[in-house]
């Protein structure tokens, strides 16, 4: 059997990012073997401030590396440690969260404004954050909440180790607008033990980034949206909820008739 070498070139890629290739050998039809797969990450070009990678400001998580990163002279900010910078357009409303979850080392980032990013004097800081305010998994995750952004400004930012002894890592980059709609106000119905699904009785939300409350016993509410209506009493309920953020907050309720099981006979079957 004569083997042929294929030579390809992969284009298309982002600086400082991850990737897989998935290579399998075909031999005939009906005949290939498994998949190997090489992993690489491209070099790292936002080293370099001038050279920020663009972030689109969507809420997907988008894989990342500080591993080799430096620091420029004269670099903007609170003791930057083998920085990245990355970049992003402000949305209309100007509020926007930047987060780190599942990170795997200690990291610190901070947000600038400037009209030349080659002259580090003429930055503006935003803001600085070596934790995140959302109690997220990781090994010290970073993340802030921006407010009050001129719409369509690009805004700088980099992310880097909290300690300079720190090699540094995989970054899990997430930028996502804020919004401050919970939702509209709604009710719904349901029988005693039955679970109920808070989220498909509550319209016109745009945040998942709030949380389900029920004032009455806290421990009706599991797995973040699911009420157990066993633990309701026999009368309508208010559950919440509330979206609160550093722009500020809002709240929706849904009104749950909790109906008891000779009711929901009665209604459901006529002799």
């Amino acid at each position: 059997m004569q083997l042929q070498c294929l030579n390809d070139t992969i284009t298309g890629t982002t600086s400082g990012s991850f990737y897989d290739i998935y290579v399998q050998s075909i031999c005939g039809v009906g005949d290939s073997s498994g998949a190997s797969i090489i992993s690489f990450n491209t070099s790292i070009s936002n080293d370099d401030a001038c050279n920020a990678i663009m972030v689109p400001v969507d809420g997907s998580v988008n894989m990342f590396t500080s591993v080799g990163a430096t620091v420029q002279p004269g670099e903007p900010g609170n003791t930057p440690n083998k920085t990245v910078w990355f970049s992003f357009v402000a949305p209309a409303s100007g509020n926007v969260a930047i987060s780190t979850c599942d990170i795997s080392f200690d990291n610190e980032l901070e947000v600038f404004k400037t009209n030349d990013c080659s002259d580090f004097t003429a930055y503006t800081s935003l803001g600085y954050a070596d934790y995140n305010p959302w109690g997220c998994s990781g090994s010290h995750p970073a993340g802030i909440e921006l407010c009050g952004l001129p719409p369509g400004d690009t805004i700088l930012f980099w992310v880097g180790p909290w300690s300079s002894s720190s090699l540094g890592g995989v970054i899990p980059l997430q930028v996502y607008e804020i919004s401050l709609n919970a939702g509209s106000d709604s009710s719904a119905s349901a029988c005693a033990g039955d679970t109920l699904n808070l989220w498909d009785n509550l319209s016109n939300n745009d945040n998942q980034f709030g949380t389900w409350s029920y004032p009455s016993n806290p421990g009706v509410v599991f797995n973040d949206s699911l009420a157990n209506t066993g633990d309701m009493t026999f009368t309508s309920n208010d559950f919440y909820y509330i979206v609160s953020n550093a722009c500020g907050a809002d709240t929706a309720s849904i009104e749950v008739k909790h109906l008891p099981t000779s009711e929901y006979w009665n209604s459901s079957f006529s002799f």
